[in-house]
Parts: structure tokens; sequence; C-alpha cells
């Protein structure tokens, strides 16, 4: 009976060690892909359309600072149109700049929950709804994407 119980401590002790290793190199796997994320860097391209037509395209190098925070560097940018100043289509611009300019507030205020959440799980979020519906172009999945979604 003794022996047993020897054997079942022995067993329990092997258990209990493979398990804490494991969580350490889990933990250790999650900062390495923390550091891997910080130097990653991607391009990203806003164009604003109207009837399939582009009115409006920047393009960008984005990437993490030393904090973590995102820094945007914008490469291009389309200049902005002159708008009309008076008379009708004046008021009329007037009116358009000042709604697209609530909208993006809006846009900003519903986005600024999102400003907390790990970016590769963001990441990895967009890329799986954008495969269920079926609007995936073209994508490599790489190592470094891999990494940013924390699933490699």
């Amino acid at each position: 009976m003794k022996t047993i119980s020897a054997v079942a401590a022995i067993v329990l002790l092997f258990v209990v060690t493979v398990a804490a290793q494991t969580a350490v190199s889990i933990q250790q796997s999650q900062r390495q892909n923390a550091i891997a994320l910080k130097r990653y860097e991607w391009k990203s391209l806003v164009q604003i359309l109207k009837d399939g037509e582009i009115k409006s395209e920047q393009l960008a190098i984005v990437s993490f600072d030393r904090d973590g925070n995102l820094q945007t560097n914008v490469v291009t940018k389309t200049p902005e149109p002159k708008l009309p100043e008076h008379g009708l289509r004046g008021l009329i611009a007037k009116n358009k700049k000042k709604e697209a300019e609530t909208d993006a507030t809006a846009t900003t205020i519903r986005l600024a929950p999102l400003q907390n959440v790990d970016p590769g799980k963001l990441l990895g979020a967009a890329v799986m709804e954008a495969a269920k519906g079926g609007h995936v172009g073209s994508i490599a999945i790489t190592s470094e994407l891999l990494a940013a979604i924390n699933q490699k």
C-alpha cells in the first residue's frame, strides 16, 4: 500500500512539474511574440470611393513604437480638392464637410473601446471575420502574421 502511495506521489510530482514547465514555456512564447509584433511593420492604404471612382487615397507605413503604441507615417496622400466658398455650392460643401467631420468623430468614439485590445488578436479576428464572409482577397500567411495572431 505504501509502495502505491509513493508511486502515486511521484507521478503527481512529475505531472505538476511538467505543467509548470509548460506554463513557463507558454509565457516565454507570449513574450517573444509580443517582441516580434513590436518589430512588425505594414503598409496601410486607405481609399475613399464614390460611385466606383477613387476620390481620395492615402498610403502610410504603420508600426509600433517602443511603448507599444501604434505609429502611422503617411507616405503619400491625395491633395484635398478646393471647395467652393460662396453661394449655394459653398453652403452645400460646408455642410458636407461638417457632416464628414461628425461621422469621423462618431467613428472615433465607436472604435475607442478597441484601443486596448491586443493588436494581434484584433488582426486575427478581422482576418477570420473576413474569411467567414468570403471577403479575403490575396493574403499571405507568413510567420509574422501568425506571430501577430498568436497562433504560431
